[in-house]
């Protein structure tokens, strides 16, 4: 699966930049770029929304987000399906299920 050139700064777990082990600046591009992209999404809007709105309300905003990230990074059509669900061991998590087109799954649970 080929991505379009898409780059941005790499961030570590923290959501801090990283810094690669000569002290470079370390970039990711193509689908790990994007994927980095619908974390900090769901991550920045979706997480804070959990215990405050329906599950429904949530779970749909969710796959709203993934979809938006999808279309201004010009990925949306090597997304075959967006799932989002509670999760099966705490209900007070959603997990968000990124289906590509080659059968390959991002999934992210907060």
């Amino acid at each position: 699966m080929t991505h379009k050139g898409l780059e941005d700064y790499e961030l570590n777990s923290e959501w801090d930049i990283f810094i690669g082990h000569r002290g470079d600046l370390s970039f990711v591009s193509g689908r790990d770029a994007f994927e980095q992209e619908i974390s900090i999404r769901l991550q920045e809007n979706v997480v804070d929304l959990i215990g405050r709105f329906e599950t429904t309300t949530v779970l749909n905003k969710a796959k709203l987000y993934v979809k938006r990230v999808a279309r201004e990074m010009d990925e949306i059509d090597r997304i075959a399906d967006i799932d989002a669900r509670k999760s099966e061991d705490d209900d007070s998590r959603i997990v968000v299920e990124v289906i590509y087109d080659t059968g390959e799954k991002l999934i992210f649970e907060e």
